[in-house]
Protein backbone atom coordinates (compact mmCIF):
# COMPACT_ATOMS: atom_id res chain seq x y z
CA UNK A 1 0.00 0.00 0.00
CA UNK A 2 1.54 3.24 -1.38
CA UNK A 3 1.93 5.78 1.40
CA UNK A 4 0.11 9.34 1.12
CA UNK A 5 -1.36 12.23 2.85
CA UNK A 6 -5.04 11.61 1.87
CA UNK A 7 -5.84 11.35 5.56
CA UNK A 8 -5.24 14.54 5.94
CA UNK A 9 -7.42 16.28 3.36
CA UNK A 10 -10.19 18.44 5.11
CA UNK A 11 -13.80 16.19 5.60
CA UNK A 12 -17.26 17.88 4.42
CA UNK A 13 -17.25 19.76 8.17
CA UNK A 14 -14.09 20.96 7.64
CA UNK A 15 -14.57 23.03 3.87
CA UNK A 16 -17.94 23.98 4.94
CA UNK A 17 -16.66 25.72 8.15
CA UNK A 18 -13.66 26.82 6.09
CA UNK A 19 -16.49 28.01 3.13
CA UNK A 20 -18.42 30.08 5.72
CA UNK A 21 -15.64 31.14 7.52
CA UNK A 22 -14.52 33.34 4.04
CA UNK A 23 -18.12 33.81 2.98
CA UNK A 24 -18.31 36.10 6.37
CA UNK A 25 -15.20 37.79 5.85
CA UNK A 26 -15.89 38.53 2.55
CA UNK A 27 -19.62 39.90 3.75
CA UNK A 28 -18.41 41.72 6.86
CA UNK A 29 -15.51 43.84 4.99
CA UNK A 30 -18.52 44.67 2.45
CA UNK A 31 -21.26 45.97 4.96
CA UNK A 32 -18.30 47.19 7.61
CA UNK A 33 -18.90 44.60 10.19
CA UNK A 34 -16.10 43.03 11.79
CA UNK A 35 -15.43 39.76 12.26
CA UNK A 36 -13.53 38.11 15.40
CA UNK A 37 -9.97 36.86 14.83
CA UNK A 38 -11.25 33.46 14.98
CA UNK A 39 -13.06 33.58 11.93
CA UNK A 40 -10.00 34.92 10.45
CA UNK A 41 -8.27 31.85 11.65
CA UNK A 42 -11.33 29.28 10.32
CA UNK A 43 -10.67 31.08 7.17
CA UNK A 44 -7.02 30.71 6.61
CA UNK A 45 -6.78 27.16 8.04
CA UNK A 46 -6.68 23.67 6.33
CA UNK A 47 -9.28 22.24 8.44
CA UNK A 48 -11.61 25.27 9.38
CA UNK A 49 -13.48 25.13 12.93
CA UNK A 50 -15.96 22.38 12.84
CA UNK A 51 -16.39 23.44 16.80
CA UNK A 52 -18.00 26.86 15.81
CA UNK A 53 -19.53 26.09 12.22
CA UNK A 54 -22.89 26.78 13.91
CA UNK A 55 -21.53 29.77 15.31
CA UNK A 56 -20.23 30.75 11.51
CA UNK A 57 -23.52 29.80 10.18
CA UNK A 58 -25.63 32.29 12.62
CA UNK A 59 -22.75 35.10 12.27
CA UNK A 60 -23.12 34.86 7.94
CA UNK A 61 -27.06 34.21 8.59
CA UNK A 62 -27.52 37.87 10.68
CA UNK A 63 -24.69 39.32 8.19
CA UNK A 64 -27.32 38.24 4.90
CA UNK A 65 -29.78 39.96 7.02
CA UNK A 66 -28.03 43.07 7.40
CA UNK A 67 -29.35 45.87 5.07
CA UNK A 68 -26.66 46.13 2.91
CA UNK A 69 -26.32 42.79 2.36
CA UNK A 70 -28.80 42.74 -0.52
CA UNK A 71 -26.29 45.23 -2.36
CA UNK A 72 -23.60 42.79 -2.01
CA UNK A 73 -25.20 39.52 -2.73
CA UNK A 74 -26.36 40.16 -5.59
CA UNK A 75 -23.58 41.46 -7.67
CA UNK A 76 -22.33 39.94 -10.60
CA UNK A 77 -18.87 38.02 -9.49
CA UNK A 78 -17.87 34.97 -8.20
CA UNK A 79 -17.56 35.34 -4.66
CA UNK A 80 -20.94 37.01 -4.74
CA UNK A 81 -22.65 34.48 -6.95
CA UNK A 82 -21.43 31.72 -4.03
CA UNK A 83 -22.82 33.98 -1.25
CA UNK A 84 -26.26 34.31 -2.95
CA UNK A 85 -26.71 30.27 -3.31
CA UNK A 86 -25.38 29.49 0.10
CA UNK A 87 -28.08 31.96 1.53
CA UNK A 88 -30.75 30.71 -0.91
CA UNK A 89 -30.06 27.44 0.75
CA UNK A 90 -30.06 28.66 4.19
CA UNK A 91 -32.99 30.12 3.54
CA UNK A 92 -34.69 27.40 2.32
CA UNK A 93 -32.99 25.10 5.08
CA UNK A 94 -34.40 27.04 7.63
CA UNK A 95 -38.14 26.92 6.24
CA UNK A 96 -37.50 23.24 6.47
CA UNK A 97 -36.81 23.17 9.63
CA UNK A 98 -39.89 25.39 10.44
CA UNK A 99 -42.12 23.12 9.08
CA UNK A 100 -40.92 20.20 10.50
CA UNK A 101 -40.92 21.56 13.95
CA UNK A 102 -45.01 23.33 13.27
CA UNK A 103 -45.84 19.31 12.15
CA UNK A 104 -43.78 17.95 15.14
CA UNK A 105 -45.88 20.74 17.59
CA UNK A 106 -49.21 19.51 15.93
CA UNK A 107 -48.34 15.54 16.24
CA UNK A 108 -47.32 16.12 19.86
CA UNK A 109 -50.87 18.31 20.31
CA UNK A 110 -52.69 15.57 18.73
CA UNK A 111 -51.26 13.13 21.13
CA UNK A 112 -51.70 15.00 23.89
CA UNK A 113 -55.01 15.56 22.89
CA UNK A 114 -55.74 11.40 22.18
CA UNK A 115 -54.35 10.41 25.36
CA UNK A 116 -56.73 12.80 27.41
CA UNK A 117 -59.37 11.02 25.84
CA UNK A 118 -58.43 7.94 27.36
CA UNK A 119 -60.16 6.84 30.71
CA UNK A 120 -57.93 5.88 33.84
CA UNK A 121 -58.39 2.23 32.86
CA UNK A 122 -57.87 2.95 28.87
CA UNK A 123 -54.40 4.22 30.49
CA UNK A 124 -53.69 1.01 32.33
CA UNK A 125 -54.56 -1.22 29.80
CA UNK A 126 -51.59 0.72 27.44
CA UNK A 127 -49.41 1.11 30.34
CA UNK A 128 -49.47 4.86 30.23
Amino acid sequence: MPCNCDHMAPNLHEKESIKVAKLTLFLHSRIAELSPEWVTKAANSMYGNVAKVHALTAMLCKACAHPDAAEVINQPNKLCAELRLWWIAHQEADVIKLEQAAGKERLDNLKRTALNKLTVEDRAVLGL
